[in-house]
């Protein structure tokens, strides 16, 4: 089926069920074990590479596994004015096209400033102007692209900016009328940035938006008296914190199109990783078992 953003609406993708979201550069855990080890664990992959040169063995393993795909991006620094936007879009599109993907993820963040380019995100500048920006970026991008875009909300160690990330994802979605990834330890960290209670603003998520939430484990890191989350997915033994699982408990009944849950495992261990799915399964049961 050709992919038309004019006359797509997100709300009749296919159910994905509960996803591993694995990075092919990473040592663990170990790709083809995880795969062989599926034994109903999870539905769906979610797969992360940053070049050309990375579309090797894993990736055909993947592609063999006959599980559906998405691709998660971070080249695209859709929230700053950029020049280039066409030759990185052309090398993504390849990604999406070789693994034939339901969907794409792009974080709200960027890693270029200037002609620099970092090696870490930089979440959105939480303005107007960047808001703005964001929506027209994300308007051509998806005009060339062969499959769904969803925005994902950033990690956040320092907030810049007067709009809550809530809002800002809520009203890009609801400007362009589709939806958003939810990130449960990206959105835990902008409130502890903010100083702001776990729950604060959730009243005006846009929860009917939200097509995909993610899981991950994570860590604290302390520095000068401030404290900040790290969404460090497994690099820290793959522990989920229990406020991870206090959003995951109060986001499920709320998100009426959701389609997937991703645990994102890149650098778990093989044995933590298969057990913490097993915990996110029976957590999930109730969204698992409702029929598309």
């Amino acid at each position: 089926m050709t992919f038309d953003p004019k006359t797509f609406d997100f709300k009749q993708l296919p159910k994905m069920g509960l996803g591993v979201g694995l990075d092919i550069h990473d040592t663990q855990p170990n790709i083809p074990n995880v795969l062989r080890l599926n034994n109903g664990h999870f539905d769906y992959l979610e797969f992360y590479t940053s070049n050309r040169t990375s579309m090797t063995d894993h990736v055909k393993q993947m592609v063999d596994s006959n599980l559906p795909l998405l691709y998660h991006n971070e080249i695209l620094d859709v929230c700053c004015p950029i020049d280039g936007l066409e030759e990185a879009q052309s090398m993504v599109v390849e990604y999406v096209k070789v693994l034939n993907a339901k969907w794409c993820i792009e974080e709200a963040a960027f890693r270029s400033v200037g002609d620099k380019r970092c090696d870490f995100m930089i979440p959105a500048l939480l303005t107007e102007e960047s808001l703005k920006t964001t929506i027209e970026n994300l308007q051509f991008i998806q005009s060339h692209f062969p499959c769904p875009v969803f925005l994902e909300n950033p990690p956040f160690q320092f907030v810049y900016g007067g709009i809550h990330i809530v809002d800002f994802m809520s009203r890009l979605a609801q400007e362009l009328d589709t939806a958003f990834v939810l990130d449960l330890g990206h959105l835990w960290s902008y409130q502890v940035a903010a100083g702001l209670p776990w729950d604060a603003n959730l009243d005006n998520l846009a929860s009917d938006r939200i097509i995909e939430i993610h899981v991950a484990g994570g860590t604290w890191m302390e520095k000068n008296g401030v404290q900040a989350y790290i969404d460090s997915h497994g690099h820290d033994n793959g522990v989920i914190f229990e406020e991870t699982y206090r959003y995951l408990d109060y986001m499920l009944p709320r998100t009426k199109n959701l389609k997937g849950v991703t645990y994102e495992a890149e650098g778990t261990p093989d044995d933590v990783l298969l057990q913490n799915l097993v915990d996110l399964r029976a957590r999930c049961q109730s969204f698992l078992e409702v029929k598309a």
